[in-house]
Formats: structure tokens, C-alpha cells, sequence
């Protein structure tokens, strides 16, 4: 099959770069001219790691020869990132200044990229697929450390040509910096880098090059075990290959000039590893001859193997990565790809297609399929035990807030669907090793998962409930349980989704009327002081999930019901004046002390803030603004199939004041004194609160002004819920403009770091679209499509996936994979139940 759902991005398009690897495995990035970039392979962000990877060729007819890729964009070799300075001229690598293709076309779609080269009238043009295994419902192949580059060379000239190909790696892994030996090894039809932790082979002696002397205790061998890791490179589709393990070693540029001299002459080197744990790279090539005209392929497939490692907040344990419990080396992981290649392709490529291939508008598409690359960053890791783990986001070196934070993983909706097994999984650490036994759910989780009823001074370092994310979650679970089915699941839960319920309803509605009035903390990381929209809303669709719940497991619900009546009227007669507001008031509380809030560390009881605080209350709240998220809760309600949670027209007015007051054409006359890099000047977006009818408190809460892709897409998501898509397209449309790859990379939607989680609302623009939301538990599919007439859309419940839709007016679902029983159809169109 064909890559035609791929889209092409511009030569300007210099930010562009799709993530290969597997759901919480690490990952390389393919950028839009075909280097590999942000290589982290070590279970830790390393956006600026641009390390010696790359592929050559060589013509002997021609003396013709090229690196594989285009050239690399200017800002690349002039600014650099951890080398000496800026001015050295050596950029972020060390193979930049190699002869590349002079022409280039980038296209990429989730999760394949494709780029084509060629060079004036040179003997040959390439073209490179990127790709990596991602199979809805099938966590094992999905979660694998690995990539795949495919180059396909064509002779365009009217003779045979003779070709050589090689792929090189220098050791990135290892070094005085890594503490570790280098090894290169050869595998099947290639070569393996190892990073050996000094002296890790023995517990005595002294080593010189690890900087200390004396024996080395138990705590320092499990210390260097977790600098362990090994970097694979294999070819699938060739005869014969030469492997190289023993590169030229001395000072300065040398090694490179080295490799170089062998490249551009077409010499393929067959050398074993130099014996001494001091490997400077490896290479593997193979030599062959093309026709005129005539085309051959070469898989190159990338693996890796990092097995353990430390990671700040887990206790200075080791932690072990799922991978590792299934495959014992990086040769393995190469072995297990190389037998599986064409079936994971052909599975994977099943599922592009039917992702891009459909009636969904480009830009929801887009959006949706753009921010799947997330499951593929270091914003996610996966246990040993198979659960995942994640940031916030990546910052450059380093995870963004840890922990699985749950009021950023309420937006997020994509793991819910493709890979439903990991996202029980979250419920799960949130109900069980992060809850209290009072109820008290802490937002954020350490490694290893420890629970914290049995060890109290474990998963303690976080200090706070969230409401949106603790109250979210009742909603997520009930989301997770229709989606499954599992009947049994909900019954082992439901005892912590009651006490996490009852907790929420003690800490912040304390007469249990329908009020969340005291201080609750939230997703913008402050305290909300009285009612307002976003936990108001939240907690309504929290009561109606537990509700439904309770009485599926024969439950009374009759003071449940009573609070859900309180929160409605609160919402709809007390915060409802043209959109709903929040009503900031901090006297006559059980928490007395709005000067003790604080933000980013930082407190400052100022005289003049004093006063401030004195007259308007405490700091960074919203009051009469209008928020972006105030009615998240109705949103994610309704892709987990409930609805009625507040009044629906007030829900559709703060939709239509949302869409009046914050979306933006261009923000040239928004003022942004935060963080203005998510949107800025002549680009369009949502911004997150306004104030039309003024109040703006002097200190509103603090990314008041920003614009964040995340809220965005859960607002267009709302939008298509409600009818409203052609305003959906406006604001998803605007997201694009901003991530085309000029300035940012369409790949990687940013938000207090790289690849946030929060981005994954986009994928509740497909449910949105479709209309589709499948009972597991009833095995009805209630259908109600946004879009009239006969349509196609994407449609997955973890291995069940294909399309879904209408033809000929009647509803059809079309499975690439798996099975799922319906026992009955609720389809409902122009107002009908039919």
C-alpha cells in the first residue's frame, strides 16, 4: 500500500520531526531532512541530542557520493546546545557539514514520514520511509524500542550502476561524560553499541578512568547497572553486508576524517571490535548493482536497550522499563523486529490508513493523528509491570512535572481508545497506590509505585488533592469501564471511587449542598477560593458517573442525588450570568488564609499585594472572566457517553461565549506578559480566560493570557458535539497555522514543555465526529453523528478498530481489527431515534 494520506510540509518547514520508538520506550526523531534528532534512548528527554547517525552512498561509475540526507538547516550549526559556544561553529553535530542531497520533499502522517531526495543531474535519487510499530490494542508491539528507516535508491541514468550503502553510528552512548566503556559488537547483518559503566565487571581494584580508587560497594555496581545501554543497527533486504566494529581511533577530528575517507572512496571495512571496551562507531554496508531505472530498498531497522535507570522523585531506586522484562539485549529486540518487519508494517500502515482515510475534515485529522506522537516521546514511561507512567512534558534534559499528574491527564483522551489495558492502568495507581485511606488522592505518583496506605512516608513529596483531577478521574473510570466491559474491574475499584468521592465532598463541600467553597486546587497550579465554573462542572459530571455506577452495582445514590441537585443550582442561578463565572469569596471558611497561597515557589507579601488581597481577595483567581475549560467537565462527560450533567443551555453559552470573547484570528493585539511562545503576534488561538465585561483582577491567576493546545482541543472537541463544527475548524485550523513546522515542529505541541500531555484532548475530536460511543458493559452503540448524510470516520476500542459510519443511510462498522459484539444500535439522526 501507498503513503498517500502523508502531508507535505514546505522546504521552509525546518521544524519538522516525527518520533520513532515505542508507547514509554524512548525514542528518535526523524527530521524533515532525514537526520535523526532529540535521540533519547535513556529514559530521558535529550530534545538537543543530534548525535554521528547516518546513512551513505556511494557510486563508483560517478565518483559520486552523498549522506542520505538533505541539508541541514542553518540554525543547527550555528546554535548549539551544551557544546563550548555558540561561536565554535560545530552546531548541535558532527556530520552537518557532509555532501547531502541539494533538493528535498518532506510528508509526513502518523506514524510514517517520508522524504524524497535528489541532487541536480546525480546518478541517483533516495527516498527514506520512517516508521515504527503502532497497532491499536496491541501494547506489545506497540511499546517496542525501535524504528525503522527504509531507503529506497533508484538509478536514474541509462547504464548500470555500481552502488555502495552503509549506515554509520559514532558511540553516542558512551564516554568519559556517561562514565562508561564502549563497545561495539556485531549482530545479524549489523552492529550493536554498548555503553558499559566503568568497573562494573568486578568490585575491586582501582580503574583509573572511573575517577575513584578503592573497591566499589553493592550500592555503587547497582549505581553504574543503570548507565547501561546499547544502541542496535541492523539491515533487512540484503544479500551480503560488510560490518565495521572497528573504527579509527585518535585526537581531535580524526575518527571522522577517518570514516570519511572510506566512505567517499566506496570501501566497506570488515573489522571486529578492537578488543579494549574503547569502540569508537560502527558501520554496515552492502554493495550492489542497479539498472537503469531499476529501484532497490534497504530497511535499516534501529533498536535500543536501556534496561534500568534512576529518575529524580523514585526514591534513588532502580527502576526497571517493561522492555526489559520481555527481551534480554538489544540483539534481541533486532531479532524479534527483523522476523516480525513486514507484519508490524503492514498492521501499522492498516491503521494509517484508516486514521488519515476518511471523511474527518483535514485539520481534525490533523490535530488528532499530529499529537499521537506524545505516546511516543519521553513524556511516557512504561513500568516493568506493563503500567505507564508519564510527565507533564519533556524540558530539554529532563522530564516537566512527574507523576501521571492527574488534572493534565483529565484532558487527555487517546490512550482511552488505542490502548484502553494502559489507561485502567492510570485509574488504577490513582485508586489504589496514590490514595489515602481517608480518601485523599495525591495528584502526582511516584517510581516505583508504592502504596501509600501501606508505606505513609512513600509518594508523600506532592502535598496536595487536585479537584478537577481527582474528581476527573470518577469520570474516567466510569469512561474506562463502558469502554471495557469489565464488570469485575468496576466492582474491585469501586470502593476507592466512593471514598475518592466522599473525600472530594468533605475537603471542599463541607455542608454538602452542592458548593465547593473552600480553597481546592486545580490544573493552573493555584487554589480556586468559592465556586467556581471548571471543579463545579467537573464535580456534577463526577456525581452523575458515581450515580450510574452506583446503581449498576445496586447502590443507594440518594444523597449523591441531592448534592448533584445543589451543584446544578450553584451553577445554573449563582455563576451563570452570560457564561458561567466564579464566585471568589474567602471569609466564613474553614481555610482562613488567602496570603498563604503561593505559585512556582514563590511568595511575595508585599505591602502593595497586601492591599490587594485585602480588597479583591486572594490571589489568582478568574472571577467574571471567561474561561476556557469551565465546562471540561460536560465535554468529557460526553465522550464517556453521559450527558445531561449541568443545563444545556447554559453549557451552550459559555461554549458560544468562549468562542465570542477568546478565539482569536490573530493575536497582534492580545497582550501575553507570560508565556507568549505558545501563540504570539499575527498568529490565531484560544486564549485560556477574557474578561469582557472587565473585573480582570489585578492578579488573575497566572496563564491567564496564554494559549494552550491542549484546552484548545478539548474545545473544539465540544464544539462538534454541540453542532458547532465549522467554529471546531476555526479554532483546530488556528492550532495548525501555529505548528506547520516553520516554527514549531507539528510533532510536538508545547505547554510548560515538550510533547504535553494535555495535547492528547484531540483525539476526542474523533468520538466528537462520529457520534460513536460503544457500551461494553450493554454492547449498545449509541450513534449519533455530527455530520448529516452517508460519512466515514476512524473508529477504535483497543483492538477493535477500523470505521465507522453511514452508507447509503444506514449505520456500518467496518473492522481492519478484532471483533465487537453489538446487540443493538441507538442511531439517532436529524432528531429521530431510530
Amino acid at each position: 500500500m501507498s503513503l498517500d494520506f502523508v502531508s507535505s510540509y514546505g522546504p521552509e518547514a525546518v521544524n519538522t520531526a516525527l518520533p520513532l520508538g515505542g508507547l514509554g520506550a524512548g525514542m528518535v526523531a526523524f527530521a524533515h531532512n532525514g537526520s535523526l534528532e532529540s535521540v533519547a534512548v535513556k529514559h530521558h528527554p535529550d530534545m538537543f541530542n543530534d548525535p554521528v547517525l547516518f546513512a551513505s552512498v556511494h557510486c563508483k561509475q560517478h565518483d559520486y557520493t552523498r549522506v542520505i540526507q538533505g541539508q541541514v538547516p542553518y540554525h543547527k550549526v550555528l546554535q548549539s546546545h551544551g557544546a563550548m559556544f555558540s561561536g565554535a561553529g560545530s552546531g548541535r553535530g558532527n556530520h552537518f557539514g557532509l555532501p547531502c542531497f541539494s533538493e528535498k520533499e518532506y510528508k509526513a502522517g502518523f506514524p510514517f514520514a517520508e522524504l524524497d531526495l535528489k541532487d541536480g543531474n546525480a546518478p541517483v535519487t533516495a527516498r527514506i520511509t520512517a516508521w515504527s510499530p503502532f497497532i491499536p490494542g496491541d501494547t506489545y508491539n506497540s511499546s517496542l524500542p525501535m524504528g525503522v528507516l527504509e531507503y529506497e535508491l533508484t538509478n536514474t541514468t541509462d547504464a548500470e550502476i555500481d552502488l555502495v550503502f552503509a549506515y554509520h553510528a559514532e558511540h553516542f552512548l558512551a564516554g568519559h561524560d556517561t562514565r562508561s566503556y564502549g563497545i561495539a559488537s556485531r549482530i545479524k547483518n549489523g552492529f550493536t553499541l554498548e555503553a558499559v559503566p566503568y568497573n562494573i565487571d568486578d568490585k575491586g581494584g582501582c580503574d583509573p578512568s572511573s575517577g575513584c580508587c578503592g573497591p566499589a560497594t553493592d550500592e555503587d555496581v547497582a549505581r553504574k547497572k543503570a548507565l547501561h545501554a546499547s544502541f542496535g543497527v541492523s539491515l533487512q533486504g540484503v544479500d551480503n553486508s560488510k560490518i565495521d566494529c572497528g573504527w579509527f581511533r585518535s585526537g581531535w577530528f580524526d575518527k571522522r576524517v577517518a570514516l570519511w575517507d572510506l566512505i567517499k572512496t566506496g570501501e566497506l571495512q570488515d573489522r571486529d571490535s578492537h578488543g579494549d571496551r574503547e569502540d569508537a562507531g560502527g558501520s554496515v554496508g552492502t554493495e550492489f548493482t542497479l539498472a537503469p531505472g531499476a529501484s532497490k530498498k534497504i530497511s535499516v531497522i534501529l533498536s535500543w536497550y536501556s534496561p534500568q535507570f534512576r529518575m529524580k522523585h523514585s526514591h534513588e531506586e532502580l527502576i526497571t522499563t517493561w522492555y526489559a522484562t520481555e527481551f534480554r539485549s538489544v540483539a534481541a529486540v533486532n531479532n524479534y523486529a527483523s522476523d516480525e518487519l513486514d507484519n508490524l508494517r503492514t498492521r501499522t500502515l492498516n491503521f494509517a490508513n484508516a486514521i488519515h482515510k476518511n471523511d474527518m475534515p483535514e485539520a481534525f485529522r490533523s490535530a488528532v493523528t499530529r499529537n499521537l506522537s506524545i505516546l511516543k516521546s519521553p513524556s511516557l514511561w512504561r513500568a516493568d509491570d506493563g503500567r505507564v507512567w508519564g510527565w507533564e512534558g519533556c524540558h530539554d534534559d529532563a522530564g516537566c512535572c512527574q507523576g501521571s499528574c492527574t488534572h493534565v491527564y483529565n484532558y487527555a483522551q487517546a490512550l482511552a481508545f488505542l490502548f484502553p489495558d494502559l489507561e485502567r492502568g492510570l485509574r488504577e495507581v490513582e485508586l489504589n497506590e496514590s490514595l489515602e485511606q481517608n480518601g485523599f488522592q495525591h495528584f502526582r505518583c511516584d517510581l516505583p509505585f508504592t502504596d501509600c496506605k501501606t508505606n505513609p512516608d512513600e509518594n508523600r513529596s506532592f502535598g496536595h488533592a487536585a479537584a478537577d483531577g481527582q474528581l476527573g478521574g470518577i469520570v474516567r473510570v466510569y469512561r474506562d469501564w463502558r469502554l471495557s466491559g469489565e464488570n469485575e474491574w468496576l466492582r474491585q475499584q469501586w470502593p476507592n471511587i466512593k471514598r475518592s468521592l466522599e473525600y472530594c465532598i468533605g475537603a471542599w463541600d463541607l455542608e454538602r449542598n452542592g458548593r465547593l467553597a473552600e480553597p481546592h486546587h486545580n490544573t493552573y497550579d493555584i487554589e480556586f477560593w468559592g465556586e467556581d465554573g471548571l471543579c463545579s462542572v467537573i464535580y456534577a459530571a463526577a456525581l452523575v458517573a458515581a450515580i450510574e455506577m452506583a446503581e449498576y452495582l445496586g447502590e443507594s445514590t440518594e444523597d449523591w442525588a441531592n448534592i448533584l441537585t445543589g451543584v446544578r443550582a450553584v451553577i445554573k442561578d449563582e455563576l451563570f450570568d452570560g457564561w458561567i463565572r466564579q464566585k471568589v469569596h474567602w471569609k466564613d471558611l474553614q481555610a482562613d488564609d488567602p496570603t498563604a497561597v503561593s505559585i512556582g515557589g514563590e511568595r511575595k507579601d508585599t505591602p502593595e499585594a497586601s492591599a490587594v488581597i485585602e480588597k479583591e481577595g486572594p490571589r489568582y483567581q478568574y472571577g467574571d472572566g471567561v474561561l476556557i475549560d469551565a465546562v471540561l467537565g460536560c465535554q468529557t462527560a460526553r465522550i464517556a457517553g453521559l450527558t445531561d450533567i449541568i443545563d444545556e443551555d447554559v453549557e451552550r453559552a459559555h461554549v458560544d461565549a468562549i468562542m465570542e470573547h477568546n478565539y482569536k484570528e490573530t493575536l497582534h493585539e492580545h497582550a501575553c506578559f507570560q508565556r507568549p511562545g505558545y501563540a504570539i503576534a499575527e498568529e490565531g488561538g484560544t486564549i485560556m480566560c477574557s474578561w469582557p465585561d472587565g473585573g480582570r483582577l489585578t492578579m488573575p491567576f497566572p496563564y491567564s493570557d496564554e494559549v494552550w493546545t491542549g484546552c484548545e482541543h478539548q474545545y473544539a472537541a465540544h464544539l462538534v458535539m454541540l453542532g458547532r463544527t465549522d467554529d471546531a475548524l476555526k479554532v483546530e485550523e488556528a492550532v495548525n497555522g501555529r505548528y506547520n513546522g516553520k516554527v514549531r515542529n507539528p510533532f510536538n505541541e508545547i505547554e510548560c514543555g515538550h510533547f504535553y500531555i494535555r495535547a492528547l484532548a484531540s483525539y476526542g475530536l474523533v468520538p466528537a465526529y462520529s457520534g460513536a460511543f460503544y457500551n461494553a458493559a450493554t454492547q449498545v452503540m449509541e450513534f449519533k453523528p455530527s455530520v448529516d448524510g452517508d460519512f466515514t470516520s476512524f473508529f477504535a476500542i483497543g483492538s477493535a478498530w477500523g470505521h465507522i459510519g453511514v452508507r447509503n443511510g444506514e449505520p456500518f462498522l467496518d473492522l481492519i481489527e478484532g471483533e465487537l459484539p453489538i446487540k443493538e444500535w441507538k442511531y439517532e439522526k436529524q432528531g429521530a431515534l431510530v
